[in-house]
């Protein structure tokens, strides 16, 4: 009997590797500029905006609980869909092409088709959150009371 090798599937060069990180670096960095300098101030003036407009209260909830989870599963699905996709139609995972970071071995059959189901189920979290989001929305507060907001006095 003959023994066979594991094929494994091209791997990124060391250059695009650095790459791949400085790009992540920069958007972690604009993640957290955007954080600090847009979000916290948002956070912190927001009783009063809902206390002055308090229809805004609903866009609030529905941009948290519903728009928010959509967007990381459609932004999931765009990363990941086609990979599974790929794979199932393949029969294998990786799929042809696909580069990995480490050294990875082809697999076939059964176990690439539970890679591919994965790579279609990650994004369905985000999904089934903003769906139970949906429901949920019906059932929050839709108005501040304006006794609960500490805003101070307006100049």
């Amino acid at each position: 009997m003959m023994k066979t090798s594991a094929e494994f599937s091209p791997q990124y060069h060391w250059r695009e590797k650095v790459r791949h990180l400085l790009i992540a670096v920069a958007l972690l960095a604009i993640g957290f500029y955007f954080k600090s300098y847009y979000l916290l101030p948002y956070i912190e003036r927001l009783p009063c905006e809902l206390g002055e407009h308090p229809e805004r209260l609903v866009q609030l909830w529905w941009t948290m609980l519903v728009w928010l989870p959509l967007a990381i599963a459609l932004i999931l699905f765009l990363l990941m869909g086609g990979v599974g996709w790929r794979s199932l139609k393949e029969g294998q995972f990786p799929p042809k092409g696909m580069k990995t970071y480490r050294p990875m071995r082809y697999r076939y059959g059964r176990a690439a088709q539970w890679f591919a189901v994965f790579y279609w189920m990650v994004p369905m979290l985000p999904l089934i959150c903003a769906i139970v989001g949906m429901v949920l929305v019906q059932y929050l507060p839709t108005v501040v009371s304006p006794e609960t907001v500490a805003c101070g006095t307006k100049s």
